[in-house]
């Protein structure tokens, strides 16, 4: 487990420990605490560059090629671009993976069954 683990399960433990953080939610509310995460969080390398994609239902764009959802699974990160390419980024079983790990493109060819049974968790860029 890497720094950001340790913060977090430490932070999980002391919320425990004081005993009033739990609520049930209810038909329009879900409860919850906020709180500061204090590590350096690690970034990512940039994308590479990407090919053209035909006819895959987005329009063509002259925007830069960005990340715009990715889903995270055991050391991996899916991320999706703006113009329908599918990457995934291996290595992050600590922070100390990241610098040996790649962006790799992933074709439409085979995806389902590379992260068949995985559990995905979503982020979506927000709208700026």
């Amino acid at each position: 487990m890497g720094a950001t683990g340790e913060a977090v399960e430490s932070k999980m433990q002391e919320m425990d420990a004081e005993g009033d953080k739990q609520s049930l939610a209810n038909k329009y509310v879900i409860p919850c605490v906020t709180w500061g995460l204090d590590v350096v969080l690690t970034r990512l390398p940039a994308i590479p560059s990407l090919p053209e994609l035909l006819d895959n239902g987005v329009e063509k764009s002259l925007d830069p090629i960005v990340l715009i959802q990715i889903a995270a699974f055991e050391d991996n990160v899916v991320g999706l671009t703006n113009q329908g390419h599918v990457l995934k980024y291996g290595s992050l079983h600590s922070e100390d993976g990241v610098p040996h790990g790649r962006w790799e493109y992933v074709s439409s060819l085979g995806f389902e069954d590379k992260f068949r049974g995985k559990t995905l968790r979503i982020f979506t860029a927000p709208k700026i």
